[in-house]
């Protein structure tokens, strides 16, 4: 915000705000990605633990 101020008073370069929008941009975009892997990896975690309690036996999952 304190950019497009500066930016209105005519105090700074538009390609430095374009720089910030960018870099803010780019910030946005790995804060999601982290989440998303976040949720992905905790979700295979989950599935994991439900395997570990599953009792298999023989060739095809029972016991024959």
């Amino acid at each position: 915000i304190a950019s497009i101020a500066l930016v209105i008073l005519n105090l700074l370069h538009l390609e430095i705000f374009i720089l910030i929008v960018f870099i803010i941009f780019i910030g946005l975009a790995i804060a999601i990605l982290s989440g998303a892997l976040s949720y992905l990896v905790e979700k295979a975690s989950n599935i994991k633990e439900e395997n570990d309690l599953t009792i298999w036996g023989g060739k095809y999952g029972y016991y024959s």
